[in-house]
């Protein structure tokens, strides 16, 4: 495993933890809306499209419960809303 691959289980492991144990939620959001616009914008691109269209899959193949219905209902609606429609470039 490579540095960056760490990096990223690293950072999901600590997203995890923070969420599990009560982390404010909205401090963190506003944070990351406080970074640099483009930075933002790769958040987005790279992390929060890509992760809903795995739950959107999820949903499509019926890999959920109770415990993550909301989750993947929504973002199964939210892909299909978008559709081709998404363009997040660098910028």
């Amino acid at each position: 495993m490579n540095d960056r691959t760490e990096d990223a289980s690293d950072l999901a492991r600590r997203i995890s933890d923070f969420l599990n144990h009560g982390g404010d939620a909205a401090t963190l959001v506003e944070n990351l809306m406080s970074d640099h616009r483009t930075l933002q914008q790769k958040l987005v691109r790279e992390v929060v499209w890509p992760l809903l269209k795995a739950h959107a899959e999820a949903h499509a193949r019926g890999w959920y419960d109770l415990r993550n219905e909301g989750t993947v209902t929504l973002a199964a609606r939210l892909v299909d809303a978008a559709g081709e429609h998404v363009y997040l470039p660098f910028v």
